[in-house]
């Protein structure tokens, strides 16, 4: 309601329709049973009377404090929404302000009576919020262009006709989208091509991630497909797809910025959109516990210490953020502020080759690249926090490493609204905790999680390695049930052995090789160990690893052992499958430590 009303000419005293822009303030504090817009008969000024029906409780409530206080009705009203709102903003701006959560639960459990005073009590000392709120009403100023607050929408719509496609996929059916998002205007998506049966598998094993982990959410989920193939092997599956028909073929260079496109589709229909790629798992639900909800743009990165490490001119620049978990609200100013950057990174990136140079065929290098290149402008046009910090650009980041900063000034700018938008607003991007939103390196070789005995992470994305099948599995976040497919009746021998703890790492390998060279004599698969000496591996102390036993994969390439030996080895997490462990119960071939071999 707010969102369509608000825009217009309508003004109250009671500042009313700056109430029912803040919708999610009414589930504080108004039990309201209907909230109804009369376009009753224009008076002289061409204003329009906004009602408000509540409860005969609340109602009699607000009459009765203003009369104790001798304070105008309309007054009461506005103090109490200022005040709620600027604590709620302090709460997604802080996240560990426990003074403010207490005060706010506190008040969340009182009465009707109760909760009228308080507010009431809390307005008579202005002061001790005076500097948040007016950090929020600065906010909400700066989000006006020509005195009205703009949204995605707002922003597509002033774009030229011809433009528009460029920027969003026309070709996706945004009413199927639409009906995704419900009426919480929320989606979670990914994108696959049907080019390998391995990226089908990829957002089977997402959407069952989901259903296992965030049930709440999986009815958001959905999985747009490039090409026929893709389509229908999900829908074999039961999956929910959304056709995309604007991809050409493989080769096509729609793939290169189809996330940013799909990400700035979702904001122009003014939703609450996180895309993810195919190649990661939810083991929570993001909604409740990664995301700060206080940025334009929150993404993950791929460093290990980024209080230490990020932007930092040592480090390479894809590794700042990662663009494989992408979220943005379409439905405030900040998806306004976010679809003008993805439209300026697509014009920026329009073409696959600037000056006889060939764009970069990393996406995300590019993205960083364009990001770092804002950071670098004077003054920045992009605020970056992480956790509870501002992270700047280090003034000993070498100019001559920003050529980006040539380019983005020679390239031509989105128009309509966006030049209003982007000259007058500060971008603002958060980094999220690596060890909430895990790239691959931290989850599979780090696993902070099982050292330090922390919860699972919200987000693991399969980045940085390779086999990715091969890590999904074997650290126990593949959850499609394959077996049948993978190893047929015939092929279902594996030699599985104690392999001893503590050993050097020529000791840990001589006994590997001995094991794969007994297995390929009996032809049988070897199930690989999980017991080699971590401290082994030149990584143990630099990435501060306290994990005692490690897989191959920590001293070795698993994608090279696989490609020579694929048909010879299978991953050591396939001890703990179900289906394993069904065989070795049923087999006549196992043998203890001690046992005489018999043919």
């Amino acid at each position: 309601l707010a969102q369509t009303i608000c825009p217009r000419t309508i003004k109250t005293d009671f500042g009313l329709c700056r109430f029912a822009k803040r919708n999610s303030m009414t589930q504080l504090f108004v039990t309201a049973l209907f909230l109804v817009f009369l376009a009753a008969a224009a008076s002289d000024d061409g204003l329009h009377p906004l009602f408000f029906w509540v409860s005969p409780e609340i109602k009699q409530e607000l009459l009765r404090t203003a009369a104790e206080e001798q304070v105008p009705l309309g007054e009461i009203f506005q103090q109490w929404v200022d005040l709620r709102w600027a604590a709620r903003s302090l709460l997604r701006r802080n996240g560990q302000n426990s003074e403010v959560r207490e005060s706010l639960s506190t008040v969340k459990g009182e009465s009707a009576h109760q909760e009228v005073k308080t507010a009431t009590n809390y307005a008579k000392d202005r002061s001790e919020l005076s500097e948040s709120l007016s950090t929020v009403d600065a906010e909400s100023a700066h989000q006006e262009v020509n005195g009205a607050t703009k949204c995605a929408k707002d922003v597509y719509d002033s774009l030229p006709r011809e433009r528009r496609g460029m920027y969003v996929l026309q070709e996706l059916d945004w009413d199927a989208l639409r009906e995704v998002g419900g009426q919480a205007r929320r989606v979670i998506l990914t994108w696959i091509t049907g080019d390998k049966q391995e990226f089908v598998s990829l957002a089977e094993n997402l959407a069952i991630s989901i259903e296992r982990h965030a049930p709440g959410v999986l009815p958001h989920f959905c999985t747009v497909a490039l090409d026929q193939a893709a389509e229908q092997a999900l829908q074999r599956r039961s999956l929910c797809v959304l056709r995309y028909r604007g991809y050409e073929s493989p080769a096509s260079a729609e793939k290169w910025n189809f996330k940013k496109r799909l990400l700035a589709t979702a904001l122009v229909m003014q939703l609450e959109v996180l895309v993810l790629d195919a190649d990661s798992v939810l083991l929570s639900d993001p909604f409740a516990t990664a995301l700060w909800r206080d940025a334009d743009l929150e993404t993950g990165t791929d460093h290990f210490f980024p209080d230490r490490d990020l932007l930092q001119p040592h480090m390479r620049p894809e590794e700042h953020f990662n663009t494989g978990f992408l979220f943005g609200d379409g439905r405030g100013a900040g998806g306004a502020r976010l679809f003008c950057f993805l439209a300026s990174f697509i014009e920026v990136f329009a073409e696959t080759d600037w000056m006889g140079l060939g764009r970069d065929f990393f996406d995300q290098r590019a993205f960083n690249k364009f990001v770092l290149g804002h950071l670098a402008l004077r003054p920045a046009a992009l605020k970056i926090t992480y956790k509870n910090q501002s992270i700047d650009l280090p003034a000993s980041w070498p100019a001559e490493r920003l050529a980006i900063v040539g380019l983005l000034q020679s390239r031509p700018r989105p128009q309509g609204l966006c030049p209003q938008i982007v000259d007058g607003q500060t971008m603002h991007i958060r980094v999220l905790d690596p060890e909430e939103v895990s790239h691959g390196m931290n989850f599979f070789w780090r696993a902070t999680h099982l050292a330090r005995g922390k919860n699972l992470p919200t987000f693991v994305h399969a980045n940085g390695v390779d086999e990715k099948l091969y890590f999904m599995r074997d650290r126990g976040i593949w959850f499609v049930d394959d077996w049948e497919l993978r190893f047929p009746v015939a092929q279902r021998r594996f030699l599985q052995y104690h392999h001893p703890h503590g050993q050097d790492l020529q000791g840990d390998f001589a006994t590997l090789l001995a094991a794969m060279d007994l297995a390929k004599a009996l032809k049988r698969r070897l199930v690989l160990p999980k017991t080699m000496r971590c401290a082994n591996s030149p990584a143990h102390k630099a990435y501060d690893l306290l994990a005692e036993n490690c897989t191959m994969d920590h001293f070795a390439s698993a994608k090279i052992l696989f490609h020579y030996h694929n048909e010879s080895l299978v991953e050591a997490s396939l001890a703990d499958n179900l289906h394993f462990h069904a065989l070795k119960h049923s087999s006549q071939w196992v043998f203890a430590a001690g046992d005489a071999w018999r043919s």
